[in-house]
C-alpha cells in the first residue's frame, strides 16, 4: 500500500499556464508558460477529500484541499492545485474551465500562544471526473527548442539538447565549425 500523503502544493493560476488536456479519464498533461514554485512554509501533510454522490443516475465528484501556510494568497484568482503526494504521485485539483475551483481563507487569531496561527486555505471543486494524476509537466520552451531545431536545419546548424533536472542545455554550431556553442535554457 502506498503513503498517499500531501506533502507539497503549488498553486498554478489559470494565466500560467498553456495547455491543459486530458490523456484519458485518470491522467492529463499540462504545459506551463513560466516555472512554478510550490508553497512555501506549508503544515505537511495537508488534507484532501475526495467525494461522490449519484444524482439522477450521473456522478459527480466534488474534491476538497485544506491546508495551512504562511503564504498570502490572492483568492479572487482561479487555481489549480498540484498536490504531490509522499509515493511521488501528483494530482490536479482544478482545470482551466468552468466550474472552476474556489478557495477560501481562514486567518487564525488563536487565544493561546501556543495554537497555529497559520492562514487556513479550503480549494474546493467539483466534475464528473476525479482529480486526475498529473503525467506530464510541460514548459512552453520545449515547443521553442523543438522550432529551434527544425530551423536549424534550414541554416546548416545543428543543435542537440538534453533535459537537466531544471533547465535545457541546447549545444549547437555550424556543421563547419570545430568548437559548438553552449546555450542553457531554464524550463
Amino acid at each position: 500500500m502506498k503513503l498517499n500523503t500531501i506533502i507539497r502544493i503549488t498553486l498554478i493560476p489559470v494565466k500560467k499556464y498553456y495547455l491543459y488536456r486530458r490523456l484519458d479519464s485518470s491522467h492529463v498533461a499540462l504545459t506551463l508558460k513560466t516555472d512554478i514554485e510550490p508553497l512555501s512554509h506549508l503544515k505537511t501533510p495537508a488534507s484532501l477529500s475526495v467525494s461522490s454522490k449519484v444524482d439522477d443516475g450521473c456522478v459527480s465528484f466534488t474534491s476538497k484541499l485544506v491546508f495551512s501556510t504562511l503564504c498570502d494568497i490572492d483568492c479572487t484568482q482561479r487555481y489549480i492545485a498540484l498536490c504531490e503526494t509522499s509515493a511521488g504521485e501528483c494530482l490536479a485539483v482544478g482545470t482551466d474551465t468552468r466550474p472552476y475551483s474556489v478557495i477560501t481563507r481562514v486567518e487564525n487569531h488563536p487565544d493561546s500562544p501556543s495554537d497555529s496561527q497559520l492562514n487556513t486555505y479550503t480549494l474546493t471543486y467539483s466534475s464528473v471526473n476525479k482529480p486526475p494524476l498529473v503525467k506530464n509537466r510541460y514548459f512552453l520552451c520545449t515547443y521553442y527548442i523543438l522550432y529551434l531545431c527544425a530551423k536549424s536545419f534550414e541554416y546548416g546548424i545543428q543543435i542537440h539538447y538534453f533535459w537537466t533536472n531544471r533547465c535545457c542545455i541546447l549545444i549547437g554550431g555550424r556543421v563547419s565549425e570545430a568548437r559548438p556553442l553552449k546555450w542553457c535554457v531554464t524550463s
